[in-house]
């Protein structure tokens, strides 16, 4: 649920990031799928690249709060050696304040990503999707993801 005070962690490799715009990639959390287009799901906190771009972006939505994809200045090093790993962390800790990190920075300290009406539950989810047939992405590589949840004193 939300409120378990969970911090979820994928470990990633993109050999390749897409070969077009059409190509968006998702690592996060969510209360659901879609099979065109992530933004449309309602509670989510994501990690989201753009086929052929590098950028990492951060976003999140409850339903009624929603920061965009906003970019994080860190990119990802398409290729798919250990050496081109990505570790992306998403702190949901404080629902009204979600962090992420990027290969263990804090990115975006300064926008804020509230998911507070987030009803969930949330669940692990890499969603890949493209608009038009032409584009190809992947293959995507997942070293690891995991969700770990911890009890916070009060």
């Amino acid at each position: 649920t939300p409120g378990a005070k969970a911090i979820a962690r994928f470990v990633v490799r993109l050999a390749a990031n897409g070969s077009t715009s059409a190509v968006d990639i998702n690592f996060g959390v969510a209360s659901a799928t879609n099979t065109t287009d992530a933004d449309t799901i309602a509670e989510s906190a994501f990690f989201h690249i753009d086929g052929g771009s590098t950028a990492i972006n951060a976003e999140c939505d409850d339903g009624t709060n929603e920061t965009n994809a906003t970019d994080t200045t860190k990119v990802i090093s398409a290729g798919t050696a250990v050496a081109n790993r990505s570790e992306l962390w998403i702190d949901l800790r404080d629902m009204s304040s979600i962090k992420y990190y990027v290969d263990g920075v804090r990115v975006n300290s300064g926008t804020t990503f509230n998911a507070t009406l987030a009803a969930g539950p949330l669940g692990l989810l890499v969603h890949v999707e493209k608009t038009t047939s032409t584009a190809t992405a992947g293959p995507i590589y997942i070293d690891a993801a995991g969700l770990t949840l911890r009890q916070q004193a009060t």
